[in-house]
């Protein structure tokens, strides 16, 4: 975890509005009210309108249009095309546009806390379904989780659960799975007007505001309505107008600056609510509220050791990305793999490949990765000389098993170690390993050195057993 202390209290306001076990005293407060703006869809990659409206427009053979008009008149010939068209007819096409953008890795840890029950209600500004994919990903089924969004005269509402939902999304800007979709703040005011009852219902709790921006003028009305709210701000930039943010709360916080990064706070959160979660499960919970004024709220959780903390931290992410990346390619075979399904699997070997970079670059990693490599090669080379077994290798093998260790050895002594030969030099010790441990058995190589290697190179480690 990297030390914020912003995220610090917000953890433990959260996690104390947890919904408890049934033998557990309910809370007296209500869990947050999670509210994601178009920030969250910028930091996933999702197309703004211009850009959806260059598609468009290409995709309608306009594409002169689409590539040399102003932003404002290109829109608008988009918005002017779209008015002759059906419903069904655009939202095919959106999802066309949005079907090779991949589930960011902050949706998906967002989805972890929603399956802990930290987050029963979310309001969203965006229409894509990226959320929902997440929540799929973990194991949601439909029934687990209702979606709302508006369109004219009342609410549009998916509810198969019975009312036993896990968490209730509210889209106020439409919902590209019901092919409701409102471009302009004007057509977002005409859908939510007769709803607006309902809408200032779900947003009179406390907010958590991730992303938000004043664009809105109907819902920055709606939410002046209960002042006496709890508000945290959470975005890269301060609010343009911190009046207006103060005339919706009582008392509001603000979470900016790198950790206001969806992707960078939703990382962190999900770091610090998870561990609690996994401890209190085991029995081994110390509670916040018996934390020190003067102790940070990181002191009350259980620690590892200094030395271990980012690298262990950086190991559950790739687990995290391993899981996910063996769900989607034992979906389907390689062939027949949809668009989407082939395009998460490159974004999340992607975030694989980012996060072993930042792991080896650790210094107190380094040392690690040399020695695993040395012992399995020390392992190999002990093995060969052992007369009461029947394995034996030859001296370009020798050599080969000597250049890895050089490689990595080399490599680790730099601050940045070069991705592409260490990733090369850990892959081929790894593949070698598991070759050896399948024909010889665990006799040659030590199990345990055969794992660690793994951590260390977890691309490889997929198309191994471990």
């Amino acid at each position: 975890m990297i030390p914020n202390v912003g995220i610090d209290d917000l953890t433990s306001r959260i996690y104390e509005r947890r919904p408890q076990e049934t033998d557990a005293p309910p809370s007296d407060t209500a869990p947050y009210v999670l509210f994601l703006g178009d920030g969250c869809s910028e930091a996933a990659g999702v197309p703004k309108l211009p850009q959806i409206a260059a598609r468009a427009m290409q995709m309608f053979g306009l594409a002169k249009t689409a590539t040399g008009s102003p932003h404002e008149e290109l829109v608008g010939s988009f918005l002017d095309t779209i008015t002759s068209m059906k419903k069904e007819q655009v939202a095919r096409m959106m999802q066309m546009i949005f079907a090779s953008i991949p589930v960011p890795s902050f949706y998906q840890q967002l989805a972890q806390l929603v399956r802990e029950r930290f987050f029963p209600l979310i309001i969203t500004t965006n229409y894509d379904t990226l959320l929902e994919q997440a929540l799929d990903s973990v194991g949601f089924r439909a029934f687990d989780y209702r979606v709302t969004t508006f369109d004219g005269v009342t609410p549009i509402s998916t509810s198969t659960g019975g009312g036993s939902e896990l968490v209730h999304i509210v889209k106020l800007h439409g919902d590209l799975a019901r092919q409701v979709i409102h471009f302009t703040p004007e057509a977002v005011d005409s859908a939510l007007r007769s709803s607006r009852q309902f809408v200032k219902s779900e947003l009179r709790g406390d907010l958590i505001m991730v992303g938000f921006s004043f664009g809105d003028e109907a819902i920055n009305s709606w939410l002046s309505h209960s002042p006496s709210r709890e508000v945290w701000w959470v975005a890269p930039k301060p609010p343009d107008n911190p009046q207006v943010v103060s005339s919706w709360a009582q008392e509001w916080h603000e979470i900016s600056g790198t950790f206001g990064n969806p992707s960078i706070f939703f990382a962190q959160l999900s770091l610090r609510l998870l561990r609690l979660t996994q401890f209190r499960v085991r029995g081994q919970e110390r509670s916040i509220s018996q934390t020190p004024d003067d102790e940070s709220f990181s002191a009350a959780l259980p620690q590892a050791p200094a030395e271990l903390g980012l690298a262990d931290t950086l190991q559950g992410e790739i687990r995290r990305a391993q899981n996910v990346l063996y769900a989607l390619e034992q979906s389907a075979p390689v062939g027949l793999r949809p668009s989407d399904v082939q395009a998460q699997i490159a974004y999340q070997k992607k975030q694989m490949s980012v996060l072993e970079e930042k792991m080896w670059s650790l210094e107190d990693v380094k040392p690690a990765v040399i020695e695993v490599v040395t012992e399995i090669r020390d392992d190999i080379l002990k093995a060969d000389l052992d007369q009461s077994n029947n394995f034996h290798i030859g001296d370009s093998l020798r050599k080969y098993l000597f250049e890895q260790v050089d490689t990595v050895s080399h490599e680790m002594t730099k601050e940045k170690p070069d991705r592409f030969l260490v990733s090369a030099s850990l892959s081929a010790t790894l593949a070698l390993a598991d070759r050896v441990t399948t024909d010889y058995g665990s006799s040659i190589i030590r199990p345990n050195n055969l794992r660690r290697l793994a951590e260390f190179a977890p691309l490889a480690a997929g198309r191994v057993i471990v």
